[in-house]
């Protein structure tokens, strides 16, 4: 089978999946995965066996798609089946899992690229990035407990980059693009399925951002509160014609 599915761990090559999800995006981190076939050597130890936190990889043929690890092995006995089913996570998961650590929990004099490689390099994933023109990132102190991944969002945003892991389990920078995909998209060709969902439940007619201030002389006078700076307003017509509806939007600056 040209794009049959083959998960690699703990010495073995594992095919024949009956059920496969694996799931990759500009927006997730980390990239995943989820298996499941038949056993048909139920409580034999030398088939079909992975252990939790096995290092893995993931390929459609002969395309690597994703390097990781195994989170979980699950053997499910039933009175009509035995079934094992398999689930894991690229490499950055260590980044989504673990927190950060940094000298005296203070950032500063890097920019976005810098940070991320820091904040990666105890679980030895690498960082790259296509972007030549990354500012220093102003400083700030992490939070005890804050993970990885929520730092590399932070600096990210400031920095307006994307990032996400790539099939080898390394974490990449980037911004969008401006290149198109030689295929096209077509129907019945490389687009199997698609669906759409026009909703309104996340949509406001006005937009307001601002950003917060609080001075020493503020904090000796409770009752005077915090300064507020409007720094941008906008509005979604569509929403507006409908009903008002509000959402204010504290800036990162």
């Amino acid at each position: 089978m040209k794009d049959e599915l083959i998960l690699t761990a703990g010495g073995k090559r594992i095919s024949g999946w009956d059920s496969v999800r694996v799931t990759r995006g500009i927006e997730r981190l980390p990239s995943d995965f989820d298996l499941s076939l038949m056993d048909y050597y139920p409580g034999n130890d030398e088939k079909q066996l992975v252990l939790p936190g096995d290092s893995c990889t993931v390929h459609l043929g002969d395309d690597l798609v994703m390097t990781g690890y195994v989170d979980r092995w699950n053997p499910v006995i039933g009175k009509e089946r035995h079934e094992v089913r398999a689930t894991g996570r690229s490499k950055c998961q260590d980044l989504v899992d673990c927190s950060a650590e940094w000298p005296n929990n203070v950032i500063s004099q890097a920019n976005a690229l810098q940070i991320a490689q820091k904040l990666a390099a105890p679980y030895g994933i690498t960082v790259s990035s296509d972007v030549n023109d990354m500012t220093t990132v102003p400083q700030f102190t992490l939070n005890w407990g804050e993970s990885s991944q929520e730092v590399i969002d932070r600096i990210t945003r400031w920095a307006a980059l994307l990032y996400y892991d790539k099939p080898d389990g390394s974490l990449f920078l980037t911004r969008v693009g401006t290149g198109k995909a030689a295929s096209g998209v077509a129907q019945g060709e490389n687009i199997e399925t698609a669906s759409f969902m026009s909703s309104m439940d996340e949509r406001f007619s006005d937009y307001v951002g601002v950003s917060m201030s609080m001075t020493p002389a503020m904090e000796l006078s409770p009752d005077s509160g915090y300064s507020a700076v409007t720094l941008a307003r906008a509005q979604d017509p569509e929403v507006a014609k409908m009903r008002y509806r509000n959402r204010i939007v504290i800036v990162e600056s």
